[in-house]
């Protein structure tokens, strides 16, 4: 195709890239006549394509005008936007790790409608994903009932009504409880959780992160049953120990009086 007309932005950016008028086609995508091609095709008002143009990247609007055979071209340097993103990707993506990696599932409720707002890395936590359980946002009773132990939901309880009571705006608290994971076997977590209030005063948020412990209180409590059965080894051993000196004593005894000493005078 030609190009019938260029505006002062794209004169400033040939200039700026030290490149002629007849140079338009160098800051246009390469297959530019194949996406032509295509608008034309699929008979679209308005199409929009990025494409790399030396180091830079650029964004394209194509709005096509078919009964006059030719389009009008939009583009504008997304470049350090493309960057901006890309390490925010990159953040994200470590942030999610790092997460994975210590077991930490971040969260926050609003507390005048009891809903919670929950993240991948805290589905993470209980075997499962938004997915499965129908989104990030989940009412406070569903969470409950779906991952808290039955028999902790009162700590839990307990907690939230003094987190909504407090006076104090930067409350805080930590707590540990069981929990259901989505194949049912029971777990525990730690709780830290804070609050947000509104100007008068008034618990509106709370907010927090939830650590997987099921492995540390598992091998804690198996480390205590293993000293209670050395414990209970270690009382047997010496009363069989007594119960043998006792008997020794006995024996000692008995031999005695079996063989008085005087027996030799006879």
């Amino acid at each position: 195709g030609e190009v019938l007309y260029k505006n002062p932005a794209v004169e400033h950016l040939l200039r700026r890239l030290n490149l002629q008028d007849e140079d338009v086609y160098r800051i246009l995508p390469l297959d530019i006549d194949s996406l032509l091609e295509k608008i034309s095709r699929e008979d679209k008002e308005v199409s929009r394509v990025e494409a790399v143009v030396g180091d830079r990247i650029y964004s394209y609007i194509f709005t096509s005008l078919l009964e006059e055979n030719y389009v009008n071209l939009y583009g504008w340097d997304i470049t350090e936007l493309k960057k901006t993103e890309e390490a925010l990707y990159h953040s994200q993506f470590q942030l999610s790790n790092a997460l994975k990696i210590a077991h930490l599932g971040p969260w926050e409720c609003d507390v005048d409608k009891w809903l919670f707002i929950f993240t991948d890395a805290f589905y993470s936590i209980f075997g499962t994903t938004a997915e499965q359980v129908g989104g990030y946002i989940m009412p406070a009773a569903d969470y409950a009932r779906r991952f808290i132990h039955p028999d902790d939901a009162h700590l839990v309880a307990d907690e939230m009504r003094k987190a909504i009571e407090t006076q104090d705006p930067h409350y805080s608290r930590q707590l540990e409880h069981r929990i259901i994971y989505a194949d049912g076997r029971v777990g525990y977590i730690s709780v830290r959780f804070f609050v947000v209030k509104d100007k008068n005063g008034k618990t509106v948020r709370t907010y927090g992160v939830n650590q997987d412990i099921t492995a540390r209180r598992t091998a804690l409590e198996e480390l205590q049953r293993a000293y209670e059965e050395l414990k209970a080894t270690q009382e047997k051993l010496i009363q069989s120990a007594k119960l043998a000196s006792i008997g020794e004593l006995a024996g000692s005894i008995a031999h005695e009086l079996r063989t008085p000493p005087y027996r030799h005078l006879k």
